[in-house]
């Protein structure tokens, strides 16, 4: 992640003055916003692909229990409450940014790319159990070759976390 931001900070150094500010600030909120809002609403429409992806209780020799506050008087097993938690917070980052972007809520554009850069960071354990566990999304959701389509997901992460860094941190 360090490495792209770097990168992306050559090419904002290459430009004339102003015009990254522009591009970032007029074209990210929009693009990054509606591909969140699309994943938040995919978790509730293709729900069993993501609880797929969440880590079962005591993965990696039992470092991974994440706690599900309230997911029992709901009625939710431990992957639906991550599945369904994950999509609202996806859903409500993105539209969030998207409107605090071009300028329809009174808050900065800092805060929801910062709040979903750390939810990206929550989801990473999501990304790596496909990985090291070769998982399957499953029915409608192509399989992703591994190891290759994983180290693409893994790169995609990495310019995702870069780009909110960008955002939060001008």
């Amino acid at each position: 992640t360090a490495i792209v931001i770097e990168l992306v900070s050559g090419l904002e150094n290459l430009l004339p003055d102003g015009w990254f500010a522009l591009w970032r600030d007029f074209t990210w909120p929009l693009g990054l916003g509606l591909v969140f809002v699309s994943a938040g609403v995919a978790h509730f429409g293709v729900k069993q692909a993501f609880i797929n992806i969440v880590p079962p209780r005591g993965t990696w020799g039992g470092l991974f229990n994440v706690p599900t506050p309230g997911a029992e008087a709901l009625g939710l097993t431990y992957e639906e409450y991550h599945c369904y938690w994950t999509g609202i917070a996806e859903f409500a980052g993105g539209l969030l940014l998207i409107l605090s972007g071009y300028g329809l809520v009174d808050i900065p554009v800092e805060i929801p790319a910062a709040l979903l850069g750390l939810l990206v960071v929550a989801v990473t354990p999501a990304n790596i159990y496909m990985f090291t566990h070769d998982v399957e999304m499953g029915e409608g959701v192509p399989p992703i070759p591994y190891p290759w389509g994983h180290v693409g997901r893994g790169v995609a992460q990495m310019v995702l976390l870069a780009l909110f860094w960008k955002l939060a941190v001008p």
